[in-house]
């Protein structure tokens, strides 16, 4: 049986994750506004048009994926895929045990 976090690394891992999530947005903030900034050098355009448009299609997709996970409910149980896989796991090994 699983034994729950305690309060203690619960709040120290939620620090961590907060830490983590504010660094890398203020450098992605920062990434964008030096892009912004270099918009005015038609080199540095032309050399990040195909990355970006690449990253955004990407982000894009994986965005619209997201939506349709949320709006077609597969969020709404998310021990349920667990609890079939165990049950799904048993059923096998009940009947490799049969002759």
């Amino acid at each position: 049986m699983e034994r729950p976090l305690n309060d203690r690394v619960r709040f120290w891992l939620t620090t961590l994750l907060g830490i983590v999530t504010v660094c890398a947005g203020g450098a992605f903030i920062y990434k964008v506004v030096e892009f912004i900034t270099s918009l005015e050098d038609l080199n540095i355009l032309g050399f990040a048009v195909a990355p970006l448009a690449n990253y955004f299609c990407v982000a894009g997709g994986f965005f619209s994926l997201l939506i349709w996970a949320f709006l077609s409910g597969q969020f709404s149980d998310p021990e349920q895929a667990k609890l079939d896989f165990l049950a799904d796991q048993e059923r096998y090994d009940r009947e490799e045990s049969m002759p």
